[in-house]
């Protein structure tokens, strides 16, 4: 035993620690018990991100149509770090035989099996018709479809493992502005020949209840002759988009300035980068259309179904009017319309 001499003697020669010093050994400690957990953090995997497969029956780089429905995905896709969007072209809009966009919608068909999407976003009517239709009706992937003109059950849908946005044209509503600055009520149409100018020129005339006097055309030269024929049996000229037939390398320019010597009667178009092509332009709302695919197709991820999401049609629209046309044709536009549109001049740049 130690005498008490002892004893304090021992105590004295023990280590006394100040504050400052049991800090020390306090993060010291905790930095060796982090620094052995690193290995177990690293070891966890990371949660996949989920996939969305953009496929598109055009080419985003080919039109401002099939751009604009892009860039409402992505806008909407941003938000979302845990998903990431690929995209596949099909590149079928100047595809004139089934045998073409049939090869297209096989290439799309094997991307999906490569890429394996949760879930995939199609735009336009070549993709329903030859991809959905044949390959994936009422399959387990889900698919979003949008810019699908009119009417997509003429294809079917919806299917059991889809919804979608309808594409529709404002037609009743183009001819309500144009009608009173027309010298007669006699309707033509220049439309590229397409299936879906095809098919969209029957709805025309249908939703209107008229029929309109049609050229088809797949050339600019063909364009030119059928743009200064039909005017002179008509009151007013539906003008389709200009991406639908060959431009055979002609600058937008160059065609603007035809429309301004060649223009005779009130002409419209509903696709915005026709605005210096026609005097009133109604322009739908591509990205309307990616901004609602892109919010069903994460509810869907989110684990709604397909079919519980009910098919709409696009809302929106731009109005443009050439005011330089507006002058040449001696047309005095009404100061209501005027208040509500775009105004573009249509002078050469």
């Amino acid at each position: 035993m130690f005498g008490s001499g002892a004893l304090r003697r021992a105590v004295s020669r023990v280590p006394r620690l100040s504050a400052s010093g049991i800090w020390r050994q306090l993060v010291s400690a905790s930095l060796i018990l982090v620094l052995s957990l690193l290995p177990l953090v690293h070891a966890k995997p990371l949660a996949a991100k989920r996939k969305i497969l953009f496929i598109a029956s055009y080419h985003v780089e080919k039109g401002e149509w099939t751009a604009g429905i892009k860039a409402g995905i992505e806008g909407v896709l941003s938000r979302r770090a845990d998903v990431s969007l690929e995209l596949f072209n099909m590149d079928t809009r100047l595809s004139k035989s089934d045998a073409e966009k049939e090869a297209a919608a096989l290439r799309a068909k094997q991307v999906i099996e490569r890429v394996k999407p949760d879930v995939v976003i199609t735009s336009d009517d070549n993709a329903a018709k030859f991809l959905i239709l044949p390959y994936f009706k009422n399959a387990d992937l889900p698919f979003v479809f949008c810019g699908v003109n009119w009417d997509a059950s003429v294809y079917g849908l919806p299917y059991r493992n889809t919804t979608g946005m309808i594409e529709i044209q404002l037609i009743d509503k183009i001819v309500d502005y144009l009608s009173p600055l027309a010298r007669g009520g006699r309707l033509a149409a220049l439309r590229g020949d397409t299936l879906t100018n095809r098919k969209e020129q029957q709805h025309f005339e249908r939703h209107l209840g008229r029929s309109m006097s049609t050229a088809y055309v797949e050339n600019i030269r063909q364009w030119r002759e059928a743009f200064v024929s039909l005017q002179r049996d008509a009151d007013i000229l539906i003008l389709g988009s200009l991406r639908a037939l060959d431009l055979e390398g002609v600058a937008m320019a160059e065609i603007e300035a035809f429309a301004r010597e060649h223009t005779r009667i009130p002409t419209a178009s509903y696709d915005a980068f026709m605005n210096r092509v026609a005097l009133l332009t109604l322009s739908t709302l591509p990205r309307e259309q990616g901004e609602w695919a892109a919010g069903k197709a994460l509810e869907i991820l989110d684990g709604t179904p397909p079919n519980l999401i009910p098919v709409v049609s696009n809302r929106k629209a731009k109005i443009f009017l050439n005011m330089t046309l507006s002058k040449i044709l001696g047309i005095r536009m009404p100061m209501e319309l005027i208040e509500i549109s775009h105004l573009v001049d249509g002078r050469e740049p």
